[in-house]
Order: C-alpha cells, then sequence, then structure tokens
C-alpha cells in the first residue's frame, strides 16, 4: 500500500443470519413453559386434595371422646398421619389417566398409623378411641364415611 492510499473500511452487514440453534429454542422454550404450568397445575390440584382428604378425615377424629380434652395431641397425631397417608394414597396419574385418591386405602393408613403412634407414645387409650372410630368408619354407609 502506498501512503495515499487508506483502507476501505469493512461493511457492517445490515442483519446477521441468526443461529442454527435460535429456531430450535423458539420451539422447546414454549414446550418447556406449557410442561411447567402442567406439573403446577397438578401438584396444585395434589395440595386441594390433600386439603379436603384431611378436613374429611379430621371431622371424624374430632368424635374421639378424649379429643376437647387433648385437642393437641389428637391433631399432632392427624397431622403425622395425613402427610403419609396420603401419600401413599394418591396417584398423580398420566396423560391419559386423572389423578386420584384410593379413599380406602388412605382411611386405613391414616387410623393405622395414628392407633400404632398413640401405643408408642403409651397412649393405649387414645388408641383404643381411635380404633373404635376407625371400626365405626368401616361401618358407616358409603355417603356419611365420604363426609
Amino acid at each position: 500500500m502506498s501512503e495515499h492510499e487508506t483502507e476501505k473500511p469493512t461493511p457492517i452487514p445490515s442483519a446477521a443470519p441468526a443461529p442454527k440453534g435460535s429456531r430450535w429454542m423458539k420451539r422447546v422454550i414454549p414446550a418447556v413453559v406449557i410442561i411447567a404450568a402442567m406439573l403446577g397445575y397438578q401438584f396444585y390440584n395434589k395440595g386441594q386434595k390433600s386439603a379436603e382428604a384431611r378436613e374429611a378425615i379430621q371431622t371424624w377424629v374430632v368424635n374421639a371422646p378424649g379429643y376437647a380434652t387433648d385437642t393437641l395431641y389428637y391433631e399432632s397425631l392427624l397431622a403425622l398421619a395425613h402427610e403419609a397417608a396420603f401419600g401413599k394414597s394418591y396417584d398423580m396419574g398420566s396423560r391419559r389417566r386423572s389423578a386420584s385418591l384410593d379413599v380406602n386405602d388412605y382411611v386405613f393408613n391414616v387410623f393405622k398409623t395414628m392407633v400404632e403412634r398413640a401405643k408408642e407414645d403409651n397412649r393405649p387409650e387414645v388408641a383404643a378411641e381411635l380404633h373404635e372410630l376407625w371400626r365405626a368408619y368401616e361401618t358407616a354407609p358409603d355417603e356419611s364415611a365420604a363426609q
């Protein structure tokens, strides 16, 4: 190059082509968002069903003769038993099958856990009361048991 010649500036492209991966990302991101929303909805429904199940079983537990005098103990037993029993009895479903709760299995596990825990805590009178409630639930007509 001579002294009088100057370098020509490199032209700036008006629109650079998008990287090849961006088209793929435009398709994947909405799918991920939709899947996350569906999972969130399923977990929301699970929480709702859990609250409903606990409320229903609590209507039985409050009928225990000792509940009024030892409410905190009965509530702690129920809280402990409910979490474990609901986890075992609730099925999240799949694409073709909706979520469901096996009510009989849930009730069985709640009362079984509560009775066992009361025995472990050396509270045989509470265990006996809960066992009687359990038997009453099992022999109740379906419409009253579902409440």
